[in-house]
């Protein structure tokens, strides 16, 4: 729902003779956004006051008894419409089948009617919906635009380039609206196309003539600036009432909270939107709510990213993948190496990869050296004979199936002994008869 905050005033005026307030307004929190709307009365004092509080009360009304999820255009027009053919039933000398245009503003005027200017703003953006010459204005960033219609016989000289604009303020049919509720039994209502795209801090004015005959556009953002929100409504009464105030004024401040979010623009809409505008005032080229920043992610959380219908970004070596709508969550990419010690941690498989060749050189010398030793044995016969530093005999053997396993026979003799005492590792349980032993 949409969030707004209000400042308004209504008064009668400086003028003895229209003491009696003509004007109304209203203002709500309803189920499909935000409403405000002033009411300007005509057909005499009793008259127009009567016909101004009953399209107040109408509209509130309506609105009260229209259920969330609806239109907010279609209720907005329903609305105005209603009030009308209530006002039309109000009756009046003046009213006939022809009485349907140039409608006088004036006290002599005995039908009952009113003007009525709405905004109702939700979370689409604003509809501004009018009937006659109540103004609304929007002011954006400072400037200020004025994006309604009069429905009056001076506009159709403005708008047939026959007066300007600064001319028809001035001009004695100023007074003299071609439209009106409570004229006719039906009315047609001025709604925009396109609901306005207002952004965060925008503020819509609605005002009577009292306030536009009296203070120019400029003036009411001027105020706007300098003035503090709560009281800048009766600033703008003050200053028409400080310049003559010869008629009832009434003034509404709407300032939208939020603006209106890129997901409520129309598919395919520009990112900035052309705001047809009425009188001396510039064409308003009002760019699209930025989104909200997304929210900081933890610490050492991966990132969330949202892939719509686009292929994901693999990582080397992965095989093909394709993801349809949807919502995937990634781990951040590693960190480059950003000094010099980060990348010397590749020494450490170097130094590895040395230590198992020399294991290798290793074991293919000794292999090598075992091969040797076998050779020469096999040469001498299966033995091999040394003598020692103290007389005996060192005997290597290598056994075949006939003789046994390798035996490694060291031997002393005695000189002058009739017997050898021998010492032998690994010697047999028995030695078979006739098998000469190896020394």
């Amino acid at each position: 729902m949409a969030v707004v905050d209000i400042s308004a005033r209504t008064d009668p005026g400086r003028d003895p003779a229209k003491q009696v307030n003509e004007d109304a307004f209203g203002e709500r929190a309803t189920a499909v956004g935000h409403l405000a709307f002033v009411c300007d009365g005509m057909g005499g004092h009793e008259n127009g006051r009567e016909a101004s509080t009953l399209a107040v009360q109408t509209i509130l009304e309506w609105f009260a008894n229209t259920p969330a999820g609806g239109s907010p255009r279609d209720a907005l027009r329903g609305a105005i419409e209603e009030a009308n053919r209530r006002v039309f039933r109000l009756g009046g000398p003046g009213r006939g089948p022809g009485q349907t245009g140039g409608v006088s503003g004036g006290a002599h005027t005995a039908h009952a009617g009113s003007t009525c200017v709405a905004v109702l703003v939700h979370p689409g953006g604003t509809e501004v919906a009018h009937v006659g010459d109540s103004r609304a204005f929007l002011i954006h960033a400072g400037t200020i635009f004025q994006v309604t219609r009069d429905h009056s016989m001076v506009q159709q000289m403005v708008d047939a380039q026959l007066l300007t604009a600064e001319q028809a303020a001035h001009h004695p049919e100023a007074n003299k609206i071609t439209r009106a509720l409570g004229i006719a039994p039906d009315v047609e209502v001025e709604l925009r196309a396109q609901p306005l795209i207002h952004a965060a801090g925008d503020v819509f004015a609605l005002c009577s003539d009292g306030l536009t005959d009296l203070v120019s556009a400029q003036e009411i953002a001027d105020v706007l600036h300098a003035s503090p929100y709560e009281r800048a409504a009766s600033d703008l009464v003050d200053l028409a009432n400080a310049r003559g105030g010869h008629d009832n004024v009434t003034v509404v401040l709407v300032r939208a909270h939020e603006g209106v979010a890129p997901s409520r623009v129309p598919l395919g809409a520009a990112p900035t939107e052309e705001i047809p505008t009425y009188g001396p005032t510039k064409t308003l080229t009002l760019e699209v709510a930025p989104p909200a920043p997304p929210a900081p992610s933890a610490p050492h959380q991966p990132a969330t990213k949202t892939l719509v219908g686009a292929p994901l970004p693999l990582p080397p070596g992965s095989g093909p993948a394709y993801a349809g709508p949807a919502s995937v969550r990634r781990p951040p990419p590693p960190a480059l190496p950003t000094a010099t010690h980060d990348v010397e941690h590749a020494t450490p498989r170097v130094s590895r990869l040395l230590v198992v060749l020399a294991i290798l050189v290793v074991l293919l010398v000794l292999g090598g050296a075992a091969l040797l030793v076998y050779l020469h044995l096999e040469d001498r016969g299966g033995s091999h004979h040394d003598v020692g530093p103290d007389g005996g005999t060192l005997s290597l053997g290598l056994g075949g199936p006939s003789r046994g396993p390798v035996s490694l026979v060291p031997t002393r003799t005695d000189a002058g002994a009739a017997s050898a005492v021998t010492t032998k590792a690994d010697t047999p349980a028995a030695t078979p008869a006739g098998t000469p032993l190896r020394r």
